[in-house]
């Protein structure tokens, strides 16, 4: 449990709101001292800290950037609460401070109370660069990612205050799109985070040159591999390299429905639904061995004659229906709980993710609205006409 800093921090003045935040590691500061802030450094939060150093006199530019993400924080807070009309937004204005580790500080733009008691943390953005913004989809397996600072200020909060999920809701006023990224507790990785700011802190207390320890170099950087690692590695689609015979088989079967949908017009409707079940089925058993969900599944086959090439790949317009009520009806079974009936369904999902993941797909149906796999065509060359084994598209 973390402990209360400061029980109210909106009756402070800026100035003494600033001398508070000088006797700890605040959220905002953790991603310029690992080196995943574009616009601050590790340098000039430890010469902050330590009053050595004026704070930057803001641009015109910049000063209505961040007057704009001020006001805005209660229409995002307000955007979301519409989306998860279940989940109870508090607007807490204390600060809190680690129990362990006490130069850790958070506070927070919101707290969540979902349905079943559980605490989640919410921080509201706006958005600058889009293409740093994926949406979280549970259905689909889609984690979606955030910038890099603020993934970690809500690792910073959850470590703080002893939560297991953050919720990163950015408004991206170009687009009129609104991004809900769920990231959950990982403590190999909170860990990692820790040791940096704990190494961190001891600089400025001991008013050690920064960039002549060497511990705290070595610990940011493992931090910040790790950090790329993921964020460049999210929505990459996984490949599943076919090689057993069920998996050729069943491709088989999808080649043999493609042309009976080209050219059996009269049976085209009932081949096209059977294709996509096979293909569904293709993606449940690679994904059962992979330990992974694929985006993409190739057929690499060789003979001593023929090399055959095909992918399957999911598409972006898959809809993917949640059974509301098969939920509940098991989320109560399992913990003796009683989620009410008119919960709504966003919020149910997540419940879903954090608590039974191992079931979601009892709970999925893939809709009829849309294609749900995109099909390329079968490509055969002869052994004896290429160079190599290798084939090109």
């Amino acid at each position: 449990m973390a402990t209360v800093f400061i029980p109210d921090i909106t009756e402070l003045s800026k100035e003494e709101w600033r001398k508070e935040r000088k006797k700890g590691i605040g959220g905002s500061d953790v991603g310029a001292i690992l080196g995943l802030n574009e616009y601050k450094s590790a340098f000039d939060v430890y010469y902050e800290k330590i009053g050595a150093k004026n704070e930057k006199v803001l641009t015109d530019k910049a000063r209505v950037t961040m007057e704009i993400g001020n006001r805005l924080e209660d229409l995002v807070a307000e955007m979301f609460q519409e989306r998860h009309p279940s989940i109870q937004v508090i607007n807490d204005k204390t600060m809190y401070q680690h129990e362990k580790y006490p130069f850790m500080l958070a506070n927070t733009d919101r707290i969540l109370i979902l349905p079943d008691g559980m605490k989640a943390i919410m921080e509201c953005k706006t958005v600058t660069y889009a293409d740093e913004w994926e949406n979280t989809d549970f259905c689909k397996g889609i984690k979606g990612k955030c910038p890099l600072s603020y993934e970690y200020q809500g690792r910073h909060y959850m470590a703080t205050l002893d939560i297991d999920l953050v919720v990163i809701v950015g408004l991206d006023l170009i687009r009129k799109e609104l991004y809900i990224v769920y990231i959950s507790r990982d403590m190999e990785v909170e860990e990692q985070m820790i040791a940096a700011e704990a190494e961190f802190w001891q600089l400025v207390e001991h008013r050690e040159f920064l960039s002549m320890k060497r511990q705290f170099e070595k610990l940011s950087i493992a931090v910040r591999a790790n950090a790329f690692k993921r964020f460049y590695g999210a929505g990459k689609d996984v490949v599943y390299q076919v090689n057993n015979p069920d998996e050729i088989e069943i491709f088989n079967e999808m080649n043999d429905l493609i042309v009976k949908q080209q050219f059996h017009s009269a049976e085209s409707q009932k081949a096209k639904e059977a294709k996509e079940e096979l293909a569904m089925e293709l993606f449940l058993l690679c994904e059962a061995r992979l330990n992974k969900k694929p985006g993409r599944i190739e057929l690499n086959n060789a003979s001593e004659s023929f090399i055959t090439k095909q992918y399957i790949t999911l598409t972006d317009t898959t809809a993917v229906n949640f059974d509301l009520q098969r939920f509940i009806l098991a989320y109560n079974i399992a913990f003796k709980s009683q989620l009410p009936e008119d919960i709504d369904e966003s919020t149910a999902i997540l419940m879903c993710n954090q608590f039974m993941s191992d079931r979601m797909g009892e709970f999925l149906t893939v809709g009829d609205k849309s294609a749900r796999f995109y099909f390329s065509k079968r490509k055969i060359r002869m052994r004896k006409n290429l160079k190599s084994k290798e084939f090109v598209e």
